[in-house]
């Protein structure tokens, strides 16, 4: 599972998920979770392995590990978590068992500038995003 997404929450607070993306949770369940070091930036994952993480692992984290369940299409995140990323339009990124969910202002200044249509474009068709 691998690609970058670029989506928005709506107003329910559920966010679309790509099938791609979708893949990855076969049981309609996403263990969530954030790391101190990225505090603006969501994990998920399908597989519970996560749930057996170090004591070192955990010391990391910012909050707990968060069960979350898919509907149909999409994952309906908690208000902290909503509040967290502080704005409704977002960028998935797969990252082979896991994805990260960023805010899309914080993931376009972390790539050095803002990404344009046709940028992101050309990206998707060499298959880096």
């Amino acid at each position: 599972m691998t690609g970058c997404y670029y989506h928005s929450i709506d107003a329910q607070g559920r966010l679309f998920i790509p099938a791609m993306l979708r893949s990855a949770f076969p049981k309609g369940i996403a263990y969530c979770w954030i790391l101190e070091n990225h505090r603006r930036v969501i994990n998920i994952t399908g597989d519970d392995n996560v749930l057996n993480m170090s004591d070192e692992e955990r010391s990391e984290l910012l909050c707990g590990i968060i069960t979350l369940h898919f509907d149909e299409e999409s994952l309906c995140l908690t208000d902290e978590m909503a509040s967290l990323l502080g704005e409704d339009d977002v960028v998935m990124v797969g990252l082979s068992n896991r994805v990260e969910i960023w805010p899309r202002s914080v993931w376009e200044k972390r790539l050095g500038e803002p990404a344009t249509e046709e940028m992101l474009k050309m990206m998707r068709d060499l298959g880096m995003c």
